[in-house]
């Protein structure tokens, strides 16, 4: 009988340690692709944050680079200034080189000759097929730097429109990228996450088998083992969604960065032309009276020469300021370029646009730019088109006016307001319609 105990003894030891390891096994095997696809996880959300942030670039060098090429035109005919065209050739060749390097990248799928991911089917066509963006970022950066050797403005000109035009449907292009990029991302997470919670659900089954079929002292700790591991999924659930979180962030700022002036935080000029969409829109569906407002800071060109670029930076800073806190609440105000301002006046009269005009020459002329030991006093000035004066439905005309506003404000002392008038157009022949 002894014999025969010790038989039993030594079969329920076999069968009781060799259905422990099986279990054992099981939880090892399942903790490892538990692990594995958390870290997959981790690493889809960090391809996918560089995807889209090097897509989001690419984006915004494009809008960079058109905008310099319009800088470098202003520079080149109109300021004739060395020192701004030799920087505005370097911002250039600075964003082509970059975006290039984007581009190649995003169409090839390669970093430094290392394969860091397969390009899907999608990509594929909005790169290679009718879309062709390989080719058009080449092509569109070849375009820019083709400028550079330009020194008639006559040939310099017409290529800067049809970059204002290729700057908008590429930008369209690559905003899909963007998306597409984010998208693909996201389905390839959703995916590891059904994987995952497959496991977790199969670890329970086995979990609770082991609960049934091992002896009882072993539940406490398998108890332990399942909360461990559900504390783990939960941490590292809260990791990606505060990556997803970062990531939307991320999107935003890169959206605002490509519509907003990134030294003084005011509106851009690729902002302005819908917004004057939407203001003659109303103009003539209500009948409310608007006023365009061009200002330009008075000899700002001796600023920089006299105390560098990071004094006459700060410049622009304080007037972005000045503007903000003169103008209403709903008043749009643009930085265009260089010197330039831009403000949208909606349901304003002709009286109240003078009077605002005037406030806000006035704040500018005493207010004391101070930065360290340098104290220096600046003046504006102002053309202004109001549609009581003159009628038009187009945006760009409008913008000619109050350009032939300013002109005449310059040209008659500086520091003063000018209203478009009708009679200019026998000096400037643009039509009010």
């Amino acid at each position: 009988m002894d014999s025969t105990t010790n038989i039993t003894k030594t079969n329920l030891k076999r069968s009781i340690t060799t259905r422990y390891i099986i279990a054992l096994s099981l939880i090892a095997i399942l903790s490892t692709i538990a692990f594995y696809s958390l870290h997959k996880v981790l690493e889809e959300s960090e391809q996918t944050a560089y995807l889209v942030n090097i897509s989001g670039k690419q984006r915004m060098l494009s809008q960079h680079l058109a905008l310099d090429a319009y800088r470098l035109y202003e520079a080149k005919f109109k300021e004739n200034s060395s020192l701004k065209i030799s920087l505005y050739e370097g911002f250039i060749d600075k964003y082509s080189k970059e975006m290039l390097e984007a581009n190649n990248i995003l169409s090839s799928g390669k970093k430094f000759d290392k394969q860091i991911y397969k390009l899907s089917p999608t990509i594929k066509e909005l790169y290679f097929g009718s879309t062709n963006l390989a080719k058009r970022v080449i092509s569109y950066n070849e375009l820019i730097l083709n400028l550079k050797s330009l020194e008639d403005k006559d040939e310099y000109y017409p290529i800067l429109k049809e970059l204002s035009v290729l700057s908008e449907t590429l930008l369209s292009d690559l905003n899909i990228v963007v998306l597409q990029y984010q998208k693909e991302g996201e389905e390839r997470i959703q995916l590891i996450k059904g994987i995952e919670s497959f496991i977790w659900g199969l670890t329970l089954f086995v979990l609770v088998l082991e609960v049934l079929f091992i002896f009882q002292p072993m539940v406490r700790n398998i108890i332990e083992l399942t909360n461990s591991k559900n504390k783990l999924l939960k941490t590292l659930q809260s990791e990606v969604e505060q990556r997803t979180i970062h990531l939307e962030n991320a999107n935003k700022k890169l959206s605002d960065m490509a519509y907003h002036d990134p030294l003084t935080g005011l509106k851009n000029r690729f902002s302005l032309e819908h917004d004057m969409e939407d203001l003659l829109k109303q103009y003539f569906e209500h009948h409310a009276s608007y006023a365009v407002l061009l200002f330009d800071i008075d000899f700002f060109k001796k600023v920089n020469d006299t105390y560098g670029h990071d004094f006459g930076d700060f410049v622009l800073e304080e007037i972005a300021k000045i503007f903000t806190s003169s103008f209403r609440i709903g008043d749009k105000i643009y930085r265009t370029g260089g010197e330039e301002f831009i403000v949208l006046l909606n349901r304003i009269s002709y009286e109240d646009t003078i009077k605002i005009a005037q406030k806000t020459l006035e704040l500018v002329e005493k207010h004391p730019f101070t930065k360290g030991e340098i104290t220096i006093y600046k003046t504006v000035s102002c053309g202004i088109f109001h549609s009581d004066i003159c009628e038009t439905s187009k945006y760009k005309e409008i913008l000619k006016y109050a350009d032939v506003a300013l002109y005449e404000a310059k040209n008659t002392g500086r520091n003063k307001i000018q209203l478009y008038k009708k009679d200019y157009k026998e000096l400037h022949p643009i039509s009010c319609s």
